[in-house]
């Protein structure tokens, strides 16, 4: 038998086997704070084409084969299980402080940081362990919950930077969303798509908020050129398993800077 499931794991199966208590308390639960958690209080208003600038901890998390998945089981099973995993990985990411800003088919883009008091390596922290966390708790404690009930592991891979970005809503009139651009949010994803399962790549910004927790990445740099000048970036493989014995801690401490600062 797997080890005592963990509050993750719990909440991820509750919603995957479509528990009507539990389900109904996560709804209530969002629909209460969909105002509030949606977006940050600076990007809730913006209007069609209006646009607003935050230097932020961009984070891509994936759902890695689910494409694969998709071709063995029924669209409706694996929408099933992306949706509870993917809301257990948003909660997470709430809980550490940070926004969810979109959530597409098996994978999510968050930011941290945004708020005034937090500074640029607290944002570049708690989103390191926000996707410590993630990976930890999908890898440790739901996987082998899931694999005892007969369904394959899920994998999970992350990308991270740091940088400003401009959240611009795009769409019609009729319908629309607030759309992250900015090198560093497009980095982000470059780095969680060169990322394997289980692995954290990040930008060199978001790398120098973490020490020696970073390794330079085979494939890098990326190069650019344009107009016969070239310049390059560097990204780096993340260590996250050396965050792990300290999650507990270092959540709680996040928990209580932004309970201190009404969040």
């Amino acid at each position: 038998m797997p080890a005592a499931k963990s509050a993750f794991t719990e909440r991820v199966l509750s919603a995957y086997d479509g528990r009507k208590t539990l389900r109904a308390s996560a709804s209530e639960s969002f629909a209460e704070n969909e105002a509030q958690t949606s977006l940050p209080p600076s990007l809730q208003h913006l209007r069609l084409g209006e646009q607003a600038s935050h230097d932020v901890a961009s984070v891509f998390i994936d759902l890695r084969e689910f494409t694969a998945r998709s071709f063995w089981d029924e669209p409706a099973e694996v929408a099933n299980l992306a949706d509870a995993v993917l809301s257990g990985v948003a909660m997470i990411v709430e809980e550490m402080g940070g926004w969810v800003v979109g959530l597409r088919g098996d994978g999510l883009y968050a930011m941290f940081g945004i708020d005034p008091f937090i500074s640029e390596q607290i944002a570049v922290l708690t989103a390191a362990t926000a996707c410590a966390r993630a990976l930890s708790e999908v890898r440790e404690n739901l996987n082998p919950w899931l694999e005892l009930r007969g369904i394959e592991r899920v994998r999970v891979r992350a990308g991270a930077d740091f940088g400003t970005v401009a959240f611009i809503r795009s769409g019609t009139v009729h319908a629309s969303e607030v759309n992250p651009v900015g090198f560093s949010a497009n980095f982000a994803s470059k780095c969680e798509k060169y990322a394997l399962a289980w692995e954290v790549v990040v930008g060199d910004r978001f790398a120098r908020s973490l020490g020696d927790a970073v390794e330079h990445h085979a494939e890098s740099p990326k190069y650019y050129t344009r107009h016969g000048e070239t310049k390059y970036y560097h990204f780096h493989d993340f260590a996250w398993r050396r965050l792990v014995p300290a999650l507990p801690g270092f959540a709680e401490d996040i928990r209580a800077v932004l309970s201190d600062a009404g969040r």
